[in-house]
């Protein structure tokens, strides 16, 4: 029989590289997870409706300036004010109410909650009833329609992360195999 020798450096290199890969998903399942949660989130602020904005320009007061002539007269000159211009802001509450929970591991699944904490948040995501010809003074009009349709920012926001999430995981899983078995 002939003598064989093998070389096992290389098999065994790469038992450490698949190891580490192993121990080291746990925290690559927590960081896709985080990135799904932030896109979605960027998705539900971005289609949450927010108040109008009001420019206003107004003068500041009139007043009178009494100077004397070189021949010793008193005069009398009206200056105008200044003029301002502002921006009154009114709304953008429920686009700040936006927030996501810390991952969390629960059995098998990774688990990030995307919530709005603002009280009328699911009037506005479903739509709400209200009572047509009530006044409302903060608009300044009555209700016409008996009910307001929803805005479903976070239902059709959810569903397109979803719709595109197996494809990210995927590239994201192979990148992240690539680094580690290349010993990167």
């Amino acid at each position: 029989m002939s003598d064989v020798e093998f070389d096992f450096h290389e098999f065994e290199k790469f038992a450490q590289r698949f190891q580490k890969m192993a121990s080291s998903l746990d925290e690559f399942c927590r960081d896709i997870s985080q990135q799904l949660a932030a896109e979605l989130l960027r998705k539900c602020i971005k289609r949450t409706p927010v108040g109008q904005s009001v420019t206003q320009t107004e003068r500041g007061k009139a007043r009178t300036v009494q100077y004397r002539t070189k021949d010793g007269k008193k005069k009398f000159h009206t200056v105008k004010g200044k003029k301002y211009t502002f921006t009154l802001h009114h709304g953008g509450t429920l686009r700040r109410g936006w927030a996501a929970s810390a991952v969390r591991k629960e059995g098998d699944t990774y688990v990030v909650e995307v919530s709005n904490s603002v009280l009328y948040a699911a009037y506005v995501e479903y739509g709400h009833r209200q009572e047509p010809g009530r006044f409302v003074p903060a608009i300044g009009k009555r209700l016409k329609k008996s009910w307001v349709p929803g805005k479903f920012m976070m239902t059709i926001s959810a569903n397109e992360v979803q719709n595109g999430m197996e494809a990210k995981i995927e590239h994201a899983l192979a990148k992240y195999m690539e680094q580690m078995l290349d010993g990167k």
